[in-house]
């Protein structure tokens, strides 16, 4: 999803035309590395299949750190010079949006309301309802043999979840968020609202409260449907809602972490 920077010529090309005279030369080559880094990543990530497997804490985290880099500045760099970028630089991301993540403010953009199917960014709204309707994250939840089937031939990013498996909401929502796991949602889905159908209902009821009114959802997971989309500018608002959950924060700041053994599966090692 191209919302977040997708090019890395596009990272190099911000932070080289910011001008030596709104930053010091040391915070201008650090932006520079940095952009160029994240851009690499952010580029390699989402140039791949839509099919679940996308890693939305690699978008969350280049989000906060471009939003570090633009709040660390020894002086204040008007958002002027960085809209004109867009003027000056040719971009392949069709979408961008760019914006400081305290204030909600625009520092850039390109698209941001044009509807386009989220791929796995859906589950950020899945695990929204998860941390809101499930006070006890030790909770033991057991996996259906619907929310294993339904993803049947879909060779989507999954946990290997088995129908009868029992894991706590805490590391099903690891599996959700670090390994981006279809299946997870799934199994999350039905335990808050009892079956899937009633679940999306949540969220899209969910997403209107937070005032996104170009968002639908068709399932919880992001699998790619015509009748699912969303746009740059509703991303924000729900990435923002969600980053108030410190759970959220931490699980999106993970790389690797172990699910214990279950009573159906050995130790899992999630990345």
């Amino acid at each position: 999803y191209s919302c977040f920077l997708t090019a890395a010529e596009f990272s190099v090309s911000v932070a080289g035309y910011i001008d030596h005279k709104f930053i010091t030369p040391v915070v201008f080559y650090l932006s520079r590395f940095i952009f160029l880094s994240i851009g690499d990543i952010i580029l390699s990530t989402y140039h791949t299949s839509f099919g679940g497997a996308l890693s939305m804490k690699k978008a969350i985290i280049f989000v906060c750190l471009v939003t570090i880099i633009l709040t660390s500045f020894p002086v204040m760099v008007s958002n002027a010079a960085f809209k004109g970028v867009l003027e000056k630089v040719k971009t392949h991301a069709d979408i961008i949006l760019m914006v400081n993540l305290e204030d909600g403010n625009s520092i850039i953009e390109k698209n941001a309301d044009k509807k386009s199917m989220p791929a796995s960014f859906v589950k950020i709204t899945t695990a929204i309802l998860v941390l809101e309707n499930c006070p006890d994250l030790e909770e033991p939840v057991t996996v259906s043999t619907n929310a294993v089937r339904v993803l049947a031939n879909t060779y989507s990013s999954v946990a290997n979840l088995k129908p009868g498996e029992i894991l706590s909401v805490q590391d099903l929502l690891y599996c959700l968020l670090v390994s981006s796991a279809n299946d997870a949602a799934t199994v999350l889905a039905e335990h808050v609202a009892g079956d899937i159908e009633s679940f999306v209902g949540l969220m899209n009821e969910k997403v209107r409260a937070l005032g996104c009114e170009s968002t639908n959802f068709i399932n919880p997971h992001g699998l790619d449907n015509p009748e699912q989309y969303t746009t740059a500018r509703d991303m924000v608002t729900i990435v923002r809602h969600a980053l108030t959950f410190p759970l959220f924060e931490e699980i999106t700041s993970t790389f690797r972490y172990t699910v214990p053994a279950t009573n159906k599966s050995r130790e899992r090692k999630l990345i």
